[in-house]
């Protein structure tokens, strides 16, 4: 992989290489507790590399981009209508329904209850 001349943090491919396999982990785990310390330690990066690279190269933070997969996830599962809102909530990683509600609100305008 090439590096960007604009990137600051991001300056050898090795260290693309852990985040983008950071962002690979996060997209299949973004339903569990999320933890930027164990992170760290798993793909042997520092938390100022982890934070600023990564919002460097994805143009987000990692809690936002993990939030941001919750999200979408949700989306489909309300559209199967399958579970409750509760449920939802839970599956995908939230603590509770009414930070679910809050967060699901915040990105896009309607509350869950209001997917048809």
């Amino acid at each position: 992989m090439q590096t960007n001349n604009d990137e600051k943090f991001v300056k050898r491919p090795s260290e693309r290489d852990k985040l983008y396999s950071i962002k690979e982990y996060l997209e299949k785990n973004y339903a569990n507790p999320i933890n930027l310390h164990d992170i760290c330690t798993m793909f042997g990066i520092n938390d100022f590399k982890l934070k600023n690279g990564f919002r460097e190269i994805f143009q987000t933070s990692v809690i936002g981009f993990v939030i941001n997969k919750r999200l979408e996830a949700s989306l489909t599962l309300l559209a199967e209508r399958n579970l409750n809102i509760s449920e939802i909530a839970y599956q995908t990683g939230y603590s509770s329904p009414q930070h679910f509600s809050k967060s699901f609100k915040r990105k896009y305008g309607i509350s869950p209850s209001q997917i048809n």
